[in-house]
């Protein structure tokens, strides 16, 4: 969804609210998006720029990072990003990165929400707080059943420090 900024950018102080829905983004970096997009929000002319603030809601089926198994995240945040006009940017503000530099007048919606739900991804996912993960040996999943491998077999490169252990 591409919107049109022509009129906003002529008069300081307006507002253009949106709201659409997007069923599906593709190449997400390996995450399956599980539910359409709703993103609602507004477009300000607040002089030099224009600001987009938009909240944005989802959800994800992304794996346990202790058992691999699937699970499903809700997803919502908000986000502030600011555009300025190539006409009306200078060397400075392109190097500094304050403003989204676009061209024409059509600002993409979907790009910036992409970026910024891959900025919003949780850090880690577990599909219970406490999950036992998989067995380092036999690959087990210890939520399903106990595995019989020793625990006691030290990693050879920490063998040093179990030595120190027992002084």
């Amino acid at each position: 969804m591409k919107i049109n900024v022509s009129r906003l950018r002529k008069e300081a102080g307006s507002i253009e609210e949106f709201q659409f829905i997007i069923p599906q983004l593709q190449d997400m970096n390996g995450v399956l998006i599980n539910k359409p997009i709703s993103v609602r929000g507004r477009l300000s002319n607040i002089g030099e720029a224009l600001q987009l603030i938009a909240q944005v809601e989802t959800g994800l089926s992304v794996r346990c990072d202790r058992c691999l198994e699937e699970v499903l995240v809700p997803l919502e945040f908000e986000f502030i990003e600011n555009y300025c006009h190539e006409s009306d940017s200078d060397e400075e503000t392109i190097e500094n990165n304050e403003y989204i530099v676009f061209e024409d007048d059509l600002i993409d919606m979907v790009q910036a929400v992409r970026e910024n739900i891959i900025l919003n991804l949780p850090m880690r996912v577990l599909c219970a707080p406490d999950c036992p993960g998989i067995c380092s040996q036999c690959g087990q999943n210890l939520k399903e059943k106990k595995c019989n491998c020793s625990s006691d077999t030290v990693d050879p490169r920490l063998a040093v420090l179990a030595k120190l252990k027992q002084l």
